[in-house]
């Protein structure tokens, strides 16, 4: 698949999002069924599966083609045939990459790239928000202790001081600061889809 035509399917995908997110953002948490936190906290998994997928393949594609899509050089050290020979090199013995992981990602990019040029300019304008995707991601995947702390330490840049904590990712994709702001699902949807934008003006 292409550049573009992975784009067009994150659009897409993140459109229909959208739709399930407009219906949520009408909700008040305090009278949010066990349904609405439900498909709050499936919506936010969705959002991380697909930044996780966008940054794989720009990362491979840029390890095949030379030039981003506005044109701008691109200089790989791997200069590879195709992206599974580049996964493979990259992969190294190990099973598999954390490409949802923005520090690690963009450690690899410094390494693979000149300067890490595209991947750190696409990460980098939004990396606080895909962190804080990928914790509440893994809070809600993993029943852990550090899955539960890197959670809780997310948390507190959406909650208000002195306002009931939300427990589970759930309740705090429908919370609101206060009631003029979008809830916290809202904003992350907004930041993270706005990576294909940063992409295509790369």
């Amino acid at each position: 698949m292409t550049l573009e035509a992975e784009l067009d399917r994150f659009d897409s995908e993140f459109a229909l999002l959208g739709a399930f997110i407009e219906d949520l953002a009408r909700v008040d948490l305090g009278a949010a069924t066990q349904e609405q936190l439900f498909l709050s906290e499936a919506v936010i998994f969705k959002s991380y599966r697909l930044y996780e997928r966008l940054s794989r393949h720009t990362f491979l594609y840029y390890c095949v083609e030379a030039a981003t899509l506005s044109g701008a050089a691109v200089n790989s050290k791997l200069k590879c045939a195709d992206s599974a020979t580049a996964e493979s090199i990259l992969k190294a013995g190990n099973k598999f990459l954390d490409w949802g992981n923005v520090d690690s990602t963009r450690k690899l990019a410094n390494l693979v790239f000149d300067e890490g040029f595209p991947v750190v300019e696409l990460l980098s304008p939004v990396a606080s928000t895909l962190t804080d995707l990928q914790r509440f991601r893994n809070f809600v995947a993993h029943d852990s202790e550090e899955a539960a702390s890197a959670f809780r330490k997310s948390r507190t840049q959406y909650v208000r001081t002195g306002t009931d904590v939300p427990e589970t990712v759930g309740e705090l994709a429908l919370y609101r600061r206060t009631a003029r702001h979008d809830p916290v699902l809202k904003i992350l949807h907004q930041k993270t889809s706005s990576l294909s934008v940063i992409l295509r003006a790369l």
